[in-house]
């Protein structure tokens, strides 16, 4: 390890080269007192528990590393330009990887030890060297700068090689250029969502911890710049930031309008796959179908309103800088929705419907028109949405079909009305009124009319 802090009486801190982890040590542990430690000393020791027992290590049996032992071979560092392949903490291995690396073939693990609970994954940068390509790994300890390192970041590092482990370690690691990818916000649910990419079919998830700014201020459709990082053996979105749209620099729109139906829609499986690009199928003015046309959130007009497979709807083409062709500037033809109240809880309830990965759309009271109270069983008409606060569907601008309908008992007193068809409604006194007493008829009470704001003397 290499000496990055002295006391004057006691000792210092030593950050590892091989491993990342940092220790204590004190001037009492070194087996030569014919030498300085200064900052900067390539040092070599043994790690044991500390006596403090509150988790941490220190180093005894503390070896000066001189530099005519690093000139010999012990520890070798060169200058490489590279880019991070895999993060720091990812405990899968790369896909697909077939590079040459002659400096560590098999990217040894660490040696396990009393202190592996402070040991992290290494993270993998590719570089090449005598024109071949070689991997090395590197830990947090060996970025020289606070930064925070990505895949596809590009970096300037020294390799260092430990004869004794057989092991190399990328050190003093500087980000030289950081690598954005751009996309649009195509699924937002209440702490996740997914991205589609500019130059990939592949989504991208993101959570909403990984946005740089209010997750509130972000809108399905909106344009990103982000990091990726590799999480569990995938790639996820992290420093989202939302940018301008540049949408139109990628299509040119057609002006004929066109017919047509969705095929499959754009939608969430679970909360690790969706599918961002759904499929339109056009109609002839004869209503034949024909053609088939990719579309994505950003070619949906309304991008709250969701689609639905065999939705009837308008949409224009865009074609693309490498002529491609996919449906934009899409419009649902008929946005309302009937189904029937399955529950009703309270302020909000739940209506059968098919949707996603549900069988029933949410709504809540304040969504129902003309204030009517609805109970389990009725057929309603509304509007399918994506809500902008929980990125979950929910019904919005319910009316009840048959709230005309009168109750059977009102029906039933009608038809036993006496009616004259000639002079309209008639009304027939079938009792006349009567005292408290219950025997007299009448009010015996002589009526007197007065001024308003008049007391009368009894």
């Amino acid at each position: 390890g290499i000496v990055t802090k002295l006391e004057q009486t006691t000792g210092g801190v030593i950050k590892c080269t091989n491993r990342d982890e940092t220790v204590t040590f004190r001037f009492s542990e070194v087996m030569k007192d014919s030498f300085q430690i200064a900052e900067g000393d390539l040092l070599e020791f043994t790690i044991v528990p500390s006596l403090n027992d509150n988790g941490s290590s220190s180093a005894i049996r503390i070896k000066l590393r001189t530099k005519e032992l690093s000139k010999n071979g012990s520890i070798t560092e060169s200058h490489y330009i590279g880019v991070v392949e895999k993060d720091v903490g990812d405990f899968r291995p790369i896909n697909n990887q077939s590079v040459t690396t002659p400096i560590s073939a098999t990217l040894p693990s660490m040696p396990n030890d009393g202190s592996s609970s402070k040991q992290q994954e290494p993270g993998i940068i590719s570089y090449e060297k005598d024109g071949k390509q070689c991997m090395v790994q590197f830990f947090t300890s060996g970025i020289s700068n606070p930064v925070t390192l990505y895949c596809g970041d590009k970096v300037e590092f020294s390799v260092s090689n430990n004869v004794t482990s057989k092991q190399s370690v990328a050190s003093n690691i500087k980000l030289t250029e950081r690598s954005r990818v751009r996309g649009w916000i195509a699924i937002f649910r209440e702490n996740r969502g997914f991205i589609e990419q500019k130059s990939d079919t592949k989504p991208i998830l993101f959570l909403t911890s990984s946005i740089a700014s209010d997750p509130s201020q972000l809108d399905l459709g909106d344009e990103v710049e982000f990091s990726l990082r590799k999480s569990t053996g995938r790639l996820i979105a992290e420093n989202i930031l939302k940018v301008p749209s540049t949408i139109n620099n990628f299509y040119s729109t057609l002006p004929t309008p066109y017919r047509g139906r969705v095929v499959s829609p754009v939608r969430m499986l679970n909360n690790e796959e969706c599918e961002v690009f759904g499929k339109i199928q056009k109609i002839t003015d004869d209503g034949i179908p024909s053609e088939f046309y990719t579309y994505s959130i950003t070619g949906v007009k309304n991008k709250r309103v969701i689609l639905l497979p065999n939705d009837p709807v308008t949409f224009l083409i865009g074609v693309g800088l490498d002529y491609s062709t996919r449906a934009v500037n899409i419009v649902l033809e008929n946005e309302l929705r009937k189904g029937k109240v399955d529950t009703v809880k309270g302020q909000y309830g739940f209506i059968d419907f098919s949707i996603e990965e549900n069988k029933k759309i949410f709504f809540h009271n304040s969504e129902v028109d003309s204030g009517f109270d609805l109970r389990p069983g009725d057929d309603v008409e509304f509007i399918a949405y994506y809500n902008q606060k929980s990125g979950k569907p929910c019904a919005s601008k319910l009316r009840r079909l048959n709230n005309l309908q009168r109750p059977e008992r009102l029906i039933t007193k009608l038809k036993t009305m006496n009616i004259d068809e000639t002079k309209r409604k008639r009304l027939v006194i079938i009792r006349q009124p009567r005292n408290a007493d219950e025997k007299s008829k009448g009010f015996t009470t002589a009526r007197i009319e007065r001024r308003p704001g008049m007391l009368l003397q009894a």
